[in-house]
């Protein structure tokens, strides 16, 4: 299967090995990956996990679990990645996700924040830009 993040590549060689917990994204742009990846397959709990520990609290898991479930996931493209700086730890990546609510087929853009605490990359904040449809 072709990993839902439109990576080109396999999930199992893509964003399968985060969720599962075998290894950490090295980059935001794998952890924004993997999140897109989770919303598609219903992995909340890893959307929870990744999230920055402060937020999580604020996060229902009932409520994340239907939007993602009711939500037809079509695509992920990644428009920027800034890397960090070595002596920061902080990244951004911009995108785009696109899914489909019923007949209606939608244009999530996003410019999301990760911070790195501890060795692991996490979402911190987003700037939503604009949805289309």
């Amino acid at each position: 299967m072709m990993c839902p993040c439109c990576s080109g590549k396999e999930f199992a060689d893509c964003c399968q090995k985060f969720i599962l917990k075998k290894d950490l994204p090295k980059l935001p742009v794998e952890l924004m990956r993997s999140r897109y990846t989770s919303y598609a397959l219903g992995e909340i709990d890893y959307i929870i996990e990744t999230t920055i520990v402060e937020k999580q609290k604020d996060l229902d898991k009932k409520d994340l679990e239907n939007w993602a479930k009711n939500l037809n996931w079509i695509s992920l493209e990644i428009l920027e990645a800034k890397e960090p700086l070595l002596i920061e730890n902080i990244g951004k990546v911009e995108f785009i996700a696109k899914y489909a609510y019923g007949e209606t087929t939608h244009q999530h853009h996003e410019l999301s924040t990760f911070e790195k605490k501890d060795g692991k990359w996490y979402f911190k904040d987003a700037t939503f830009i604009g949805e289309n449809q």
